[in-house]
C-alpha cells in the first residue's frame, strides 16, 4: 500500500507539472507527436507505441507503474536537444560521476548474469522484441534499444572464450544527461531480464553461437 501510495503522489505531482506545459512544446522537444483534434501524445518506447489522453495522461495502452512515471519524467524533463550518434558511459554523462559511475558497474555485474549461456541468436530475438536495431561495433553483438524517442542506449556483448566470461555493456547516447540518465538505464536493464525468461538459454555463450524511483533523474 505504501509503495502505491507513492507512485500515486509522484504520479499527480509529474502530472501537475505537466499540465502547465503546451502540448506542442512537449511534443517538439521529446520527439512525440501531437494530435490536437483528439488531444492525444502519441510516442514509441521498445517497440511499442502508445498514446497519452490529455489532460489526465492516461496511457494506451497501460504500461507497467515505474515505466509510466519514468515517461512522465522523461517528457518533463526533455529539452529538444539532438539525439548524439556517439555513446558513453553513465559515468562520463554531465553529474555522473558519482552515480553513474556506480551504476557502471551495476550493468557489468548484472549483464554477466544476463549473458549466461545465451547466444547470438537469443540476443538478437530479445534485442528486436525490445524494438532494438543490430548494429556492428567493436563488441561480438551490439544493438541499440530505443527507450524513448530521444533517449536511446547501446548494447555491446562480448562473448565467452576460453579465458573470460561472457560480458556486456549498456551505453546511453552521449546527449542523454538532457533527458533522463541513470534512472533510465535502471528501467533498460529491467526490461533486459524481463523479457530473458521466455528465451531458453544453451549451455554456451561463447563466440561460436553466432529507492531507484525516488531519484528520478
Amino acid at each position: 500500500m505504501k509503495q502505491n501510495h507513492a507512485f500515486e503522489q509522484m504520479r499527480k505531482a509529474a502530472i501537475q507539472r505537466l499540465d502547465s506545459r503546451a502540448p506542442e512544446d512537449l511534443a517538439e522537444r521529446s520527439g512525440a507527436v501531437f494530435h490536437g483534434d483528439s488531444a492525444v501524445l502519441e510516442l514509441s518506447s521498445l517497440g511499442k507505441h502508445y498514446t497519452l489522453s490529455l489532460p489526465t495522461y492516461e496511457c494506451h495502452p497501460e504500461m507497467e507503474s515505474w515505466h509510466y512515471l519514468i515517461l512522465l519524467h522523461y517528457l518533463d524533463l526533455a529539452d529538444g536537444t539532438p539525439v548524439s550518434p556517439c555513446f558513453c558511459t553513465f559515468g562520463d554523462l554531465k553529474d555522473g560521476l558519482v552515480r553513474g559511475t556506480k551504476f557502471d558497474h551495476t550493468v557489468t555485474q548484472a549483464l554477466c548474469q544476463f549473458l549466461r549461456g545465451r547466444n547470438q541468436e537469443q540476443l538478437t530475438a530479445i534485442c528486436k522484441q525490445l524494438g532494438g536495431q543490430i548494429t556492428n561495433s567493436h563488441a561480438d553483438f551490439s544493438a541499440v534499444l530505443p527507450l524513448f524517442p530521444r533517449l536511446p542506449f547501446l548494447l555491446k556483448v562480448w562473448y565467452a572464450d576460453e579465458e573470460f566470461p561472457a560480458s556486456g555493456t549498456l551505453l546511453p547516447a552521449c546527449s542523454t544527461s538532457h533527458y533522463l540518465a541513470v534512472v533510465a538505464g535502471e528501467l533498460l536493464l529491467t526490461k533486459l531480464q524481463q523479457v530473458s525468461p521466455h528465451f531458453e538459454t544453451k549451455s554456451s555463450g561463447s563466440r561460436e553461437s553466432p529507492d531507484h524511483v525516488a531519484n528520478i533523474r
